[in-house]
């Protein structure tokens, strides 16, 4: 174990899970805690953590998601679904995409 940090409050994905305080606003999250914070389930974490759609690093069967790109990938998250309604929105109105 890494205890680089040990006094500074702060979480690392190379400390045991179950001696720090679970939800550190300035450190790590687990997939389980960025999912109920995302609202999705925790595979669907782990997968963006696997495909590399979500930085993360794995510790043996845990992935440990830092907190700021964590609010990264919320942010381009939504902007990718605000874009994809607007083009809904345009199909809609029949604006399509300007083919025939």
């Amino acid at each position: 174990m890494n205890y680089s940090d040990e006094g500074s409050g702060k979480r690392t994905p190379d400390q045991d899970p179950n001696s720090v305080v679970s939800g550190d606003a300035t450190g790590w999250l687990t997939s389980a805690e960025a999912a109920e914070l995302y609202g999705c389930s925790a595979r669907a974490i782990q997968k963006a953590c696997a495909a590399g759609r979500l930085s993360a690093r794995k510790t043996g069967h845990d992935w440990w998601i830092a907190r700021t790109d964590f609010d990264d990938y919320r942010f381009r998250r939504s902007e990718h679904d605000r874009h994809d309604g607007d083009r809904g929105a345009r199909e809609a109105r029949g604006e399509g995409s300007g083919r025939g």
